[in-house]
């Protein structure tokens, strides 16, 4: 699994996540962000918003790796 900011250089987050699903779609790539609109989502990431409490990461990655 991968946390990733949205906003980032020089690749954004859902460029970065395109160019991880080239090497490996089965990683799941989730986008955080403070930023009001990621704008288009083709890989239909699962995007949350910041400021996020800590309670909500960690329910986050337990649905996203059942072995935590």
């Amino acid at each position: 699994m991968i946390l990733s900011d949205y906003k980032m250089t020089p690749i954004d987050g859902c460029n970065l996540a395109k160019k991880i699903a080239e090497v490996n779609t089965s990683i799941t790539i989730i986008i955080i962000t403070a930023a009001n609109d990621i704008g288009n989502n083709p890989l239909q990431l699962q995007v949350y918003f910041k400021p996020l409490i800590m309670s909500k990461l960690i329910e986050i990655v337990k649905k996203n790796i059942p072995s935590v």
